[in-house]
């Protein structure tokens, strides 16, 4: 999440605890090969609040500004990037981040405008974070063998039921 958003060092440094968040929030409406519902519904005996608006971590969107009367020409917006959803408020309600004061905000006047942060920004490179390889080369064959089973476990064309009740899943969100 963080390398699409292709955020700067700093803002890396402030944002990863809200990608974690984000990303979980979206973990847990998966529905995986084998099962019938998202673990969210099998829990809580419903559809997760934000089902139905999911929107990318570090996408931008122009957010109502509130703060006093407005001239006619004036801008009426505050450009902020997309961090999540709160836990507390309504559904349709989005956690923004402030780009001018470092804040976070919640709101649900927003016009998206369909870029990443890097890509609003301008930032023609990317950094990415570099992913420590000192590990046994042990354990990547596992991972490697589980995630194999996994492909053939959803390319199996017996499971072809399965795939079909998650494509439905998917189109009606």
């Amino acid at each position: 999440m963080l390398n699409w958003a292709r955020l700067t060092k700093d803002l890396r440094g402030k944002m990863w605890a809200e990608t974690a968040n984000t990303a979980t929030d979206h973990e847990v409406m998966i529905v995986y090969p084998g099962e019938s519902m998202s673990s969210f519904e099998k829990f809580f005996k419903k559809e997760a609040p934000y089902a139905r608006c999911l929107r990318t971590f570090g996408e931008m969107g122009i957010i109502k500004d509130y703060e006093n009367i407005k001239g006619k020409l004036t801008d009426r917006g505050k450009v902020a990037m997309f961090l999540g959803y709160p836990k507390t408020s309504s559904t349709e309600t989005f956690r923004f981040l402030n780009l001018n004061t470092i804040k976070i905000v919640l709101s649900r006047d927003v016009i998206w405008i369909n870029k990443n942060y890097g890509s609003w920004k301008g930032l023609t490179s990317t950094s990415t974070t570099p992913i420590d390889d000192d590990d046994d080369d042990e354990e990547e064959e596992e991972v490697e063998a589980a995630v194999t089973a996994d492909r053939q476990i959803i390319d199996a064309p017996n499971d072809t039921v399965i795939q079909e009740k998650a494509i439905r899943e998917l189109r009606k969100l």
